[in-house]
């Protein structure tokens, strides 16, 4: 296995760097493994995961975690179901907004295919017959033509 070490002078900065590399090596992965702490002949104070050989050294223990009242893990509880629950209900308004943003634009796709439909028929074809069986005359038609482009303009996007 490999050792961690670290050299550390106390005061100032040196002994804030210290404790920070106290915290990073009790911290994460390391914590299922021993810290020791060592002085060495010149008086540096080390922490490693492997004590020195035939030096006097001291195990370094976490502290334990702080500890917690009934109603305080209740409330921690009961505020992570909370954001449980609102990620998830934001997660489900997400989703219906996905899902209508997909609907709508099918709808769309469904009035473009139509409008430019009308587009080709009534530029193509003179005698145009309404619904009614009445033959259109040109001024109609371009009425209807200049309608059918609108929407394409609209749906078409």
């Amino acid at each position: 296995m490999r050792s961690s070490r670290v050299a550390v002078t106390t005061g100032g900065v040196v002994g804030a760097l210290a404790t920070g590399v106290i915290a990073l090596l009790m911290s994460g992965a390391l914590l299922a493994q021993d810290v020791y702490r060592w002085v060495d002949e010149t008086g540096q104070v080390h922490f490693g995961t492997t004590p020195p050989a035939g030096a006097v050294f001291d195990e370094v223990k976490p502290p334990p975690p702080p500890a917690m009242d009934e109603s305080e893990a209740a409330q921690r509880s009961q505020h992570f179901v909370e954001a449980h629950e609102q990620a998830e209900a934001d997660r489900q308004e997400q989703r219906e907004a996905s899902a209508k943003a997909e609907a709508q634009a099918e709808e769309n796709a469904a009035h473009c295919q139509r409008a430019r439909d009308r587009v080709g028929t009534l530029e193509l074809n003179r005698r145009i017959v309404d619904e009614q069986g009445n033959t259109l005359d040109d001024s109609a038609r371009l009425e209807r033509l200049e309608d059918a482009r609108k929407q394409v303009a609209e749906y078409c996007q």
